[in-house]
């Protein structure tokens, strides 16, 4: 689940909160949180806009750890019709993208690479 999802997500069970509150104060501290996560999600699409991202991979196993990684985080990736099977796409905003899904295929591909290469020589 990506970042404006979980801030909807929040957000609704606010309005929850609101709609079934009990008391007057209840439902004021429900309204200003509503609000505090509404500006916040305003401001992540704002600062920080989806884009297409394209990336290409040297063999299966890395597209499928992209794919894993990518699906785990709330983002859908795609392959246009007659592209590559080791090339992924994503829609998603750079930042966080490269903050949290890179890094970690980053890590996993060298962790991967060392290991295959021990088996190779040894």
């Amino acid at each position: 689940m990506g970042i404006e999802d979980q801030l909807r997500e929040r957000l609704r069970k606010v309005e929850a909160l609101f709609f079934g509150a009990a008391t007057l104060g209840e439902r004021e501290a429900a309204s200003a949180a509503a609000e505090r996560l509404k500006a916040k999600l305003d401001e992540a699409i704002r600062w920080d806009p989806p884009v297409e991202l394209k990336f290409t991979m040297p063999d299966q196993w890395s597209v499928r750890l992209f794919i894993a990684l990518c699906r785990r985080y709330g983002f859908k990736p795609f392959r246009y019709t007659r592209h590559r099977h080791t090339m992924g796409m994503v829609n998603a905003p750079r930042q966080l993208f490269n903050e949290v899904v890179w890094r970690q295929f980053a890590s996993c591909t060298t962790i991967y690479g060392r290991i295959s290469t021990r088996r190779r020589s040894g």
